[in-house]
C-alpha cells in the first residue's frame, strides 16, 4: 500500500492523509472477496458545514442511491477544504469509499465516473 509520502501524484492522482488516490476512482480487492472503491467528490460547502451529521448523512444516502448500496457501504473517509478556493467556504474534497461484492465493483466503478 501506498503511502503519500510514497506518492509523486501525477496527474489524475492527489495525496491523501495515508494513501495517493485517483481522483476518480480506485478498485482494490480486499481477502474477503469484496472491493474497495475510492474516489474523491467535490461539494459545495465548507467543511465545517459538511460535518454536519444531517449532512454528512445525507451525502452517505446519495451516494449510496446513486450507487445502488446500502448506507452501511458507503463511509466517509476525509474532508478536506478544496484547493484553490477562494474562501474556506467556497467548496469540500470529499474522499469516499464504498465497499462492494468483487464481482459488482467493475459496474459500480463506472457509476462513480458517470
Amino acid at each position: 500500500s501506498a503511502t503519500a509520502a510514497d506518492c509523486e501524484c501525477n496527474a489524475g492522482y492527489y495525496a491523501s492523509k495515508d494513501a495517493c488516490l485517483p481522483t476518480v476512482v480506485l478498485v482494490s480487492a480486499t481477502p474477503e472477496e469484496t472491493s474497495i472503491i475510492s474516489f474523491v467528490a467535490a461539494v459545495k460547502m465548507s467543511v465545517p458545514a459538511f460535518d454536519v451529521p444531517a449532512v454528512r448523512a445525507d451525502y452517505i444516502a446519495g451516494v449510496a442511491d446513486a450507487l445502488g448500496l446500502p448506507a452501511s457501504d458507503v463511509r466517509v473517509v476525509s474532508v478536506v477544504a478544496a484547493p484553490g478556493s477562494r474562501r474556506a467556504s467556497d467548496s469540500s474534497m470529499v474522499e469516499t469509499a464504498v465497499t462492494v461484492d468483487a464481482d459488482d465493483a467493475e459496474t459500480v466503478a463506472s457509476g462513480v465516473t458517470a
